[in-house]
């Protein structure tokens, strides 16, 4: 059986780690993407106070794609 190395611990921002892939020592690059719950919360804002587009605005309604900055491959989410 193949050795499968561990995925990385990852958070809602930047974190340290070793990239699975080009093994480098990295601090991880973020994109951040909406999802159904920030859709979902942008409906909500719109009901309750008409700001529905505060939760796009902000990144802490979306999830966390990390990259390595080293060799650009996709390392996880951090699902918010």
């Amino acid at each position: 059986m193949p050795h499968v190395p561990p995925k990385p611990l990852l958070g809602p921002a930047n974190t340290v780690t070793t990239c699975q892939f080009c093994h480098a020592s990295i601090k991880t690059a973020v994109k951040y993407t909406t999802t159904a719950r920030t859709h979902m919360a942008a409906a909500l804002c719109g009901l309750l106070c008409c700001l529905c587009c505060v939760p796009y605005g902000s990144d802490s309604a979306k999830n966390t794609d990390h990259y390595c900055p080293n060799c650009e491959r996709y390392l996880g989410t951090y699902v918010k």
